[in-house]
């Protein structure tokens, strides 16, 4: 009775200890940290006087986990199994032994779509929770499976419905009880972010930011007229230091890029009253490149062969009908959409044109790629060797349409290149929210994160990784008011980062990646609108490693050719669609043959693991 006493006094102290999480790297009572990483430590009364009395503080999350599973360990050997069977005392050591072995790999499951501590039965990337652990190692792996897809956030005394789980807790030597003092929750993986500035905030929107061509500072624009406590109307530039401002536009910038030298910026504004969508900063003023109302906004620029690109919703340029598209050739002062037919020699009006919205342009391969909401070019000509059947986005070299990059992705918001893939992303709605192109072909992930709604704004890479923002939240929700609004797409896509509000721009400056948006709360941390971080709590505890083994098509065969000593023990063949075709459970190292003769010809893409590694890549079935 003296120890539970001094079990329920820990309780009383360390309520409000919980309320919001407790970190790894406090120092404080070791029993506090076992608690914090699951709740049942309250509940054991045979446990060590020694946690209630040892003040510890971890590097990490991981390291805490560890320590949870191994005292978890120790204390289930040392209980009484008198009543047990034999065959219930082998089944328990044995399991004992492979959570061993499980907590001394330290490979554990990635909270990535909650804000608070929560179990993970399976994570995104095939890690098991230490009770999912056990029941694989054991070839349950239909339940693990069952709850995965039903029950994947659940703690083990929500699972008692399974009542396969309780009949292998028995058979096992176990309680329910037990197997749920043996399951951790796991924290969030919080960045550090901090405020840009003086945390003073924007009192608008912000729908761009990019850095000049020395990358010395990075342009921030939107909407507002305050930046920092910074008189700035829609634009501003920030050094690292200090703010620098640009004259009076009044409305909204999109985009901006660099030509001859200035800065040019297009939105849906106006200077000295008089409506300019787009104009360029010289001699500390702005001159503009338009006037007139174009019956619509510009969205995006993008100056290739020393000629300005502009793209959106607008329907004319000085008075004259040029839908969604249109240029302007060096030192010409004209604005056009004209293509050119080689064959003919001829010059073909509204070429350069799409049947809908346009809502980026960047450069790629030297040619223009256009990206948007359209599914035909140069819809109002009859010459058809400029009109191209396409979803959403193609290529214009300068005179024509030259390809269309057909592919089963949605609507375009943004797009990059990036490490020889073109990304795409839209509306999260969209049955594909997400693709890459490799190679020719088109890989699909959204169905690889459960994405509810919103919209995707821009990418921004930081070394070799890819990371996108935007307006868009999960599910399933996170605790309280919150959405994530970056997300990590270098292999599988995962969110990484909680926010209260959209981050609807970004850019890398200084070796960080800077965000702006409209949120106020980040990560935990209280940053008004604009922040910077350098993302580097982004990677997993699972390993993703290219050469555990030789995976190639031979003669109708997928032929596994494992290393000495990595087992391997699942490999999953995808589609190009990111469905699952085929699942093959490896018994042992040895060679291993799949017969493809029920397969479609063409590119597959693979995932070859076990419960610490993987290995993943591109198959072609021909």
């Amino acid at each position: 009775m003296r120890q539970i006493s001094t079990i329920f006094l820990f309780q009383l102290l360390t309520i409000s200890v919980f309320g919001n999480g407790l970190g790894s790297q406090k120092s404080t009572f070791l029993f506090n940290h076992l608690v914090e990483v699951n709740e049942q430590w309250h509940y054991q009364n045979d446990i060590k006087p020694a946690i209630f009395k040892q003040k510890i503080q971890f590097e990490n999350d991981i390291e805490r986990i560890q320590t949870h599973l191994k005292l978890v360990e120790q204390t289930l050997r040392n209980r009484t199994t008198t009543h047990l069977s034999e065959n219930q005392k082998t089944n328990r050591l044995r399991h004992l032994d492979v959570l061993h072995q499980y907590s001394e790999t330290a490979v554990f499951p990635t909270n990535t779509f909650h804000s608070e501590r929560q179990p993970y039965f399976v994570d995104i990337f095939g890690v098991h929770c230490a009770v999912g652990y056990l029941l694989h190692k054991d070839g349950q792996d239909n339940l693990v499976q069952q709850i995965k897809t039903n029950n994947n956030y659940a703690y083990i005394k929500a699972l008692t419905t399974y009542k396969s789980l309780g009949k292998w807790a028995k058979n096992n030597g176990f309680t329910v009880d037990e197997l749920a003092w043996i399951q951790p929750g796991y924290a969030p993986a919080v960045q550090n972010y901090k405020a840009v500035g003086n945390n003073g905030g924007v009192n608008g929107s912000i729908n761009v930011m990019k850095t000049n061509a020395d990358s010395s500072k990075l342009f921030i624009a939107g909407d507002f007229t305050m930046v920092d406590g910074v008189n700035a109307k829609s634009i501003v530039s920030w050094d690292g230091t200090n703010w620098e401002t640009y004259g009076n536009i009044d409305g909204a910038i999109y985009d901006m890029d660099w030509h001859n030298g200035l800065l040019v910026v297009v939105g849906d504004f106006s200077l000295n009253g008089q409506i300019c969508n787009i104009a360029y900063w010289s001699v500390n003023d702005w001159f503009p490149l338009q006037t007139g109302d174009m019956q619509g906004a510009i969205y995006t620029i993008a100056v290739v062969s020393n000629t300005v690109h502009g793209g959106g919703d607008f329907q004319k340029v000085n008075g004259v009908s040029m839908p969604y598209l249109a240029y302007q050739r060096p030192n010409s002062g004209v604005w056009a959409n004209n293509g050119f037919n080689i064959n003919t020699g001829l010059t073909i009006p509204n070429a350069f044109g799409v049947d809908a919205p346009v809502k980026c342009m960047k450069v790629i391969g030297g040619q223009l790629l256009v990206g948007g909401e359209f599914t035909q070019t140069a819809p109002s000509v009859s010459d058809s060797s400029l009109q191209i059947n396409t979803n959403y986005l193609a290529f214009w070299d300068g005179n024509k349409w030259t390809n269309g990059l057909y592919g089963n992705h949605g609507a375009v918001n943004t797009f990059t290149a990036f490490n020889n893939k073109i990304y795409v992303a839209g509306n999260a709605n969209s049955v594909t929210p997400l693709a890459t192109l490799e190679l020719g072909v088109w890989s699909h992930f959204g169905g690889f994160f459960p994405m509810m709604n919103g919209e995707m704004s821009e990418f921004v890479p930081l070394g070799n990784r890819l990371f996108l923002v935007g307006d868009f939240n999960y599910s399933p929700q996170v605790v309280g008011n919150y959405g994530r609004g970056l997300i990590d797409v270098t292999g599988q896509p995962y969110p990484i980062t909680v926010s209260d509000s959209a981050i609807t721009a970004a850019a890398t400056f200084q070796g960080e990646v800077y965000i702006g948006g409209r949120f106020s709360n980040i990560d935990g941390q209280n940053v008004n609108q604009l922040a910077s971080s350098l993302l580097d709590k982004t990677s997993s505890n699972h390993s993703v490693q290219a050469d555990l083994g030789k995976v190639f098509y031979n003669n109708d065969r997928i032929v596994l050719e494992q290393k000495d000593a990595t087992n391997l023990e699942t490999f999953e063949l995808y589609n190009v669609s990111g469905r699952v075709i085929l699942t093959k459970k490896i018994q042992n190292n040895n060679r291993q043959e799949i017969p493809t003769h029920h397969l479609p010809k063409g590119i597959y893409f693979y995932q070859w693991y076990n419960g610490e590694v993987r290995q993943t890549g591109k198959l072609g079935v021909f």
